[in-house]
């Protein structure tokens, strides 16, 4: 069932299936909640699933606040509240949803029973940053800016095929769906004020406070798939395996925010762990229901 539930005045974009204990997943950047279809298909035969949209990305409302984790943390706080629910759920976050993930678990950490991170941005992603070169992130803003200003059908012809995942074992209407979600010049505006507040994001999860004793799952690819799919994309191997390296150090640093955490590695999984090798964290997330 997808809904659009009114949250300080703008709409967000919601997906809800299946009964029991809740389930909330936090799509990355330029991630629509349909391409975790198969994940939402296979936790719904035993829990509630909640994905929802942030700010400007689907049908969400784009609003006037600065975007950042801050924001996506307090949509959700609202979002959860105005569902009525109440108990402590699960949180699973991609990439830069996983980064959303430690800081509301952080700051609600009585509204959290459990987290499962998959390949999620680093409060260290400075370290990245260098290891790929310092315009990267310039360079996207610059982009996402300017994509922004575009017509939907100006942003398709620019889509790369690294920017479409493969989505053979979608159905036709989340294939439909995830098109129309890549092509939203809103969803670059946004982009490019998360990417922007990366930094002062990480500050602020950093002097927030501790992550909670709570388990939690650590989901990173495979780094040999990994590497192979750089250099397929045209880089060098030895850059690809340098920046391998610094991401693998810190998805793996990320264990030491719980001692009850364990790390699971998907093979043949690239950072689209959600598509490439659903099955991993639909039992990564049914092994933390209570």
């Amino acid at each position: 069932m997808r809904n659009l539930v009114n949250i300080s005045n703008r709409n967000i974009e919601v997906m809800i299936t299946g009964e029991g204990q809740c389930i909330c997943i936090l799509p990355g950047m330029a991630s629509s909640m349909d391409e975790w279809e198969i994940v939402v298909n296979g936790l719904a035969k035993q829990a509630k699933v909640i994905v929802f949209h942030r700010a400007g990305c689907g049908k969400s409302e784009l609003g006037e606040e600065k975007k950042n984790t801050n924001s996506t943390v307090n949509d959700l706080y609202k979002l959860l509240g105005n569902l009525d629910i109440h108990d402590p759920v699960i949180l699973v976050g991609h990439s830069y949803g996983g980064l959303c993930v430690q800081h509301f678990a952080i700051s609600h950490p009585d509204y959290v029973s459990a987290a499962v991170l998959v390949e999620a941005n680093s409060t260290d992603m400075h370290l990245l940053n260098d290891a790929i070169g310092s315009n990267h992130n310039k360079h996207m803003i610059e982009m996402w800016r300017l994509w922004s200003k575009m017509e939907p059908e100006q942003i398709k012809s620019k889509l790369s095929s690294q920017s479409v995942p493969d989505l053979t074992n979608f159905s036709v209407e989340a294939r439909e769906r995830i098109m129309q979600f890549k092509i939203n010049p809103k969803m670059y505006q946004a982009m490019a004020e998360e990417m922007e507040e990366l930094e002062n994001s990480a500050q602020a999860i950093r002097v927030a406070g501790s992550f909670p004793q709570i388990p939690l799952t650590v989901i990173g690819r495979d780094p040999d798939y990994s590497v192979r799919l750089l250099t397929n994309q045209g880089m060098s191997e030895q850059l690809a395996k340098k920046i391998e390296d610094v991401w693998q150090e810190l998805i793996t640093k990320q264990l030491d925010l719980s001692k009850n955490s364990k790390y699971i590695e998907a093979e043949q999984s690239g950072h689209g762990v959600h598509i490439d090798r659903p099955d991993i964290i639909i039992n990564a997330v049914l092994s933390v229901i209570s």
